[in-house]
């Protein structure tokens, strides 16, 4: 099998997997470095390590393994090439033809001969004029071997010539300086390269290497240590940015004029307490940074401080608060002419309204907009983050919103959301597609990011992969991973998951109603109706309830007062999911003219949150209903709209499809008589409430056989679901119930 290389944010999460906790970036940047993100040579050098601290990786010689490796490509170097070799490795992506001249100390004849070598051998390649080891674990050794003075001579020399040529990155300046031992140097270049780097580039990575670099000798330095923060931020490594952000704000603390980097850090605190769930330290440092509004802030500052506010009570769901303090830093940064600070403050604003009332969508993306005009990378990638509380990813435009989100977190280095965050998305954009086998496989891709992630978007990835579970009928096991999501350390911030602690009830409906027991249905409705408020569901979710009650075998009148009840002005439910259910109600009553009206209006004009699946399966109640209503031209044509809809979306839907087109392919059904005595029985058991599961063992026979005599009966009656059984037997065999 054919491994590609690895990124240098998969080596740190193939790191935080190997180590079951996210390492230093200093120390996945250096393994990446050794191996090139070779997956062999990463393996084979945690593999001769296992026994060392991962804070001594950086140090470890190579293993004998690929040191045999390394020394096949070094012998017979004639000491010219050898010369050569060494300036390249000193030199790294600044080793250009002619600083490679001067390092090297070779006339152009005599250099292009040897390159050329060099390059005839594989040892070097050649990119733009630029040359590099082809392994850089070569590279490695080579600077391994050479003596300390030599290497700081060759970097000084490599300094002077960048220095004099001028152009250079800083950030190689600032490796030369470092090299040679020219430490004062190097801070200066370390920090207008880590500023440039993460402001210009979007390259959080080497932002954030530069600036750890610099700090170990300037470790006050408050530029270096707002980097670090942010870059370390934007990469997903909450814990080491919270680390700089303390350190910023003790040193701001201790200084005279320091307010500006004091609330600096106390921004980022806030924010980071938030992201990390740790309620205590975001209310220490919300309160804090509420204070410091008392202090004579800059102007900018004031209205950075007031959106920081905003945005830390639009992340707990406090929206009115949200929007009340991002008036005012709104307000304040207009004053002060600093545009960059009042987006900001209109993208809280638009992302609190949106998970509010629905009424913010226009606003947020004008916000967007303006973000995107200023080159507000980190700004365009949240905001279209919370854009899809409000826009179906799998949507035409939510399609569109995905590709800009997409590129907004590359060209921001924002890795945290480019990564885990963005596989969640296409994961939940192919569900919405009705391609399954694709979910599967970007959830698969997303668990490979968890270890670097936060308890949360582990909580979104494992109620995803329940989601398809259910959908594909993979019930074993399923109650206990229901269980342990529902008593994991929920992020505590999550105002669904925080406000509605009843979220993993809608799973445990649906489960129910997947093994036909009826009694666990009943408790999972009544919680839901008992519950504490939240929440209301809305959507594909409403109904999935809806249905799942119902085919668990639960009457219409109680599964409408459960879920539907009288509408709440102030959390008013979306028609188009509200009507879909009435539908849906309205079959399992028998009402079968009005139900197809009802579908028939939900399907002119379907709420954008149903996706693939929703809509095949409605259409596929919707034949049903018509089909009961002798209209099997239009059944037909139903059943047809229905199943490219469901081809690649396996499972109960797709099965409750194919019943439909079996019964508009069977002759039409006869009196009640032609049920099987066995059938009889069946479903005069079923009346009394018993689950599929409780058939089988009062008749002695398996769950799968109780199944399909469940599944004969409703396609020889042309019935729905077990509620409609009930209803017939009530109707035409009341013997058999007693009554």
């Amino acid at each position: 099998m054919h491994l590609e290389r690895l990124t240098r944010s998969e080596v740190a999460a193939f790191l935080a997997t190997v180590y079951d906790r996210p390492l230093p970036s200093s120390i996945a940047d250096a393994m990446f470095e050794r191996t090139g993100g070779n997956p062999f040579f990463l393996e084979e050098m945690l593999d001769c390590c296992a026994s060392v601290s991962p804070d001594q990786l950086i140090d470890q010689p190579l293993p004998w393994s690929l040191e045999e490796v390394v020394r096949r490509q070094l012998d017979g170097l004639s000491a010219p090439e050898r010369r050569l070799a060494e300036a390249a490795a000193i030199l790294g992506p600044s080793a250009s033809f002619d600083v490679l001249a001067g390092v090297a100390d070779l006339g152009e004849d005599e250099l292009v001969a040897r390159l050329r070598s060099l390059v005839d051998s594989g040892l070097l390649v050649e990119r733009d004029d630029h040359f590099a080891f082809r392994h850089a674990l070569v590279c490695d050794a080579v600077q391994t071997h050479l003596l300390g003075r030599e290497r700081r001579r060759l970097h000084e020399r490599a300094l002077r010539l960048l220095a004099k040529a001028g152009g250079a990155p800083a950030a190689e300046l600032a490796r030369h300086a470092a090299g040679a031992g020219y430490y004062d140097e190097m801070v200066e270049h370390a920090r207008v390269g880590a500023v440039h780097e993460l402001r210009q580039h979007g390259s959080s990575h080497l932002a954030l290497r530069l600036a750890v670099d610099a700090l170990a000798e300037a470790p006050d330095d408050p530029v270096l240590l707002e980097v670090a923060t942010e870059a370390a931020w934007l990469l997903g490594l909450n814990d080491e940015a919270l680390g700089y952000a303390q350190r910023l704000q003790a040193v701001s603390l201790g200084r005279a004029g320091a307010l500006g980097p004091l609330a600096t850090a106390t921004r980022w605190i806030v924010r980071l307490q938030a992201d990390r769930a740790d309620r205590a330290g975001l209310g220490v440092a919300l309160a804090t940074l509420v204070a410091l509004l008392d202090e004579p802030l800059e102007p900018v500052d004031r209205a950075s401080t007031e959106g920081a506010i905003a945005q830390s009570y639009m992340l707990q769901g406090e929206r009115d608060r949200a929007v009340a303090w991002a008036d005012r830093a709104i307000v304040t940064a207009r004053a002060a002419g600093a545009d960059e600070v009042r987006v900001q403050a209109l993208i809280e604003r638009g992302s609190a309204r949106v998970s509010m009332d629905h009424a913010g969508g226009d606003e947020l993306l004008a916000a967007i907009a303006e973000a995107e005009a200023l080159g507000q990378w980190v700004l365009v990638t949240r905001g279209l983050n919370n854009m899809f509380d409000l826009v179906p990813v799998h949507s035409e435009q939510g399609g569109r919103l995905f590709e800009r989100f997409r590129d907004a977190a590359d060209r921001a280095g924002f890795d945290a959301m480019s990564t885990a965050v963005a596989l969640l998305r296409s994961a939940e954009q192919a569900m919405g597609n009705g391609d399954m086998a694709e979910a599967d496989d970007r959830l698969a891709r997303a668990l490979t990011w968890m270890p670097l992630h936060r308890a949360k978007e582990g909580v979104w990835l494992e109620s995803y992969a329940i989601s398809l579970a259910l959908e594909r009928g993979d019930l074993d096991g399923l109650a206990e991973r229901i269980a342990r999501m529902a008593n994991v350390q929920r992020h505590p911030l999550d105002l669904v998951q925080c406000v509605q602690p009843q979220w993993n009830l809608p799973s445990l409906l649906q489960l129910a109603a997947a093994r036909g027991d009826t009694a666990a249905a009943a408790a999972a409705l009544q919680a839901m109706a008992g519950g504490q408020p939240g929440e209301p569901l809305v959507g594909p979710a409403l109904l999935d309830a809806v249905d799942a009650a119902l085919r668990a075998g639960l009457p219409p009148d109680r599964v409408r007062a459960a879920l539907l009840g009288p509408a709440d002005p102030a959390r008013p439910v979306p028609a188009p999911a509200r009507q879909a259910a009435e539908a849906v109600l309205l079959q399992a009553e028998r009402r079968h003219d009005d139900a197809a009206a009802a579908f028939a209006a939900v399907l002119d004009d379907p709420d954008p949150a149903f996706g693939a699946p929703h809509r095949g399966y409605l259409r596929a109640l919707a034949a049903a209903s018509e089909l009961a209503a002798g209209r099997r031209d239009r059944a037909r044509q139903l059943v047809a709209e229905a199943t490219p809809l469901l081809a690649r979306w396996p499972g109960w839907r797709r099965a409750r499809l194919a019943e439909v087109a079996a019964r508009l392919d069977a002759p039409t059904a006869g009196p009640p008589g032609e049920l099987t005595g066995r059938e009889r029985e069946v479903a005069a058991l079923v009346a009394e409430g018993l689950s599929n599961g409780e058939l089988a063992r009062r008749l002695f026979i398996s769950p799968k056989t109780a199944s399909v005599h469940v599944s004969n009966i409703l396609m020889k009656l042309q019935l729905s679901n077990r509620a409609e059984i009930a209803a017939w037997v009530v109707r035409h065999d009341p013997a058999v119930t007693g009554r």
